[in-house]
C-alpha cells in the first residue's frame, strides 16, 4: 500500500483508494472496485494534503504545489484552482 491515498474522493461517504500505476493515477471506488483512471487526481504525486478544504462539495480535494502557488483539484473539479492569494517563493 506504499503510495496509496485513502479518502472519500467521490463524496459518496465510503473510503476510496487512489494509487499510482506507472505514471498514471487510478482510483478504486469504495476500495473494492477495479481501479479506473482518475483524471482529477493528476496532482497526487506532489500532493501536500488531502481533505475537504472548502466544504462546498462532498468529496476529498487534493492540495498541491504548482509553479509559485498552492492549488487544489478533485474528481468533481479536476481543473486546478489557485488557493494562495499571491505568488509564493
Amino acid at each position: 500500500m506504499k503510495g496509496a491515498f485513502a479518502a472519500d474522493f467521490n463524496g459518496d461517504g465510503a473510503t476510496d483508494i487512489a494509487f499510482a500505476i506507472g505514471a498514471a493515477w487510478e482510483i478504486s471506488l469504495n476500495a473494492r472496485a477495479n481501479p479506473t483512471p482518475a483524471p482529477g487526481l493528476t496532482a497526487l504525486p506532489v500532493a501536500l494534503a488531502i481533505g475537504r478544504f472548502d466544504g462546498a462539495a462532498a468529496g476529498a480535494e487534493v492540495l498541491f504545489w504548482q509553479g509559485n502557488g498552492f492549488y487544489k483539484s478533485s474528481l468533481k473539479a479536476p481543473t486546478p484552482v489557485q488557493q494562495s492569494r499571491q505568488d509564493m517563493r
